[in-house]
């Protein structure tokens, strides 16, 4: 994790020269080495190839980035984190970003012996996140899930063939259930969750004390 902590530089020092460097537009940084599975979803997600510097404007990670560097620089740089925004949190779904969320589903589920083919976790799959196979059952399924309060109806997908994991994170659903469609409940994810924590990636533990730390 890097801290700005200069101006702009154009780095034409006699080493640069030498090394023939591709970029010499600079920004003097601090570095704290934080454990991967810290990294937050949107993060990951907010890499691209095309771009030198990329934005990330949800209030929530930049809280997070904040609570991060203290604990790993040792040095408490910022003291005005805002914990109100993790008091407002009505549960942890609300401090998880939408890669987060899948990845969330995802262990669910494999926990429950469903296994996800990785090359079908792909950007451009349509209308769904994954691609699931069942080895005790030989069945087939997908996944789609939907954050904040982005409705899911039950209805739109009883035309597959595969079984159909819905997850909404607020309990947003319409429809009837169907043979072929299961709607996730938050509450099953949750508990997934707390008697998970000593083994999920420590993301999820971190926002779980972060939120804690706002109601404190």
């Amino acid at each position: 994790m890097a801290k700005v902590k200069s101006g702009w530089e154009y780095f034409t020092t006699d080493e640069s020269n030498q090394n023939d460097i591709d970029i010499a537009n600079i920004f003097r940084v601090d570095f704290a080495k934080i454990p991967i599975d810290m990294v937050s979803g949107k993060v990951i997600a907010c890499f691209r190839a095309s771009r030198t510097i990329q934005a990330i404007s949800e209030l929530k990670n930049l809280e997070y980035a904040k609570y991060l560097w203290n604990k790993f620089s040792k040095i408490n740089h910022y003291d005005n984190i805002n914990f109100d925004e993790f008091e407002k949190c009505e549960n942890i779904f609300t401090m998880l970003d939408d890669k987060e969320t899948e990845d969330i589903v995802f262990l669910y589920l494999q926990d429950l012996g469903w296994y996800v083919v990785p090359n079908s976790r792909q950007s451009d799959t349509f209308c769904f996140e994954y691609f699931l196979v069942n080895k005790n059952t030989k069945e087939k399924a997908r996944v789609q899930v939907k954050t904040g309060k982005t409705e899911l109806n039950q209805q739109n997908y009883t035309k597959f063939d595969e079984k159909i994991f819905l997850f909404q994170s607020n309990d947003l659903y319409k429809g009837i259930n169907t043979d072929n469609v299961v709607a996730i409940r938050s509450s099953d994810i949750l508990d997934f969750m707390k008697k998970s924590l000593d083994w999920l990636p420590s993301n999820f533990k971190t926002k779980f004390d972060m939120i804690s730390l706002g109601k404190s």
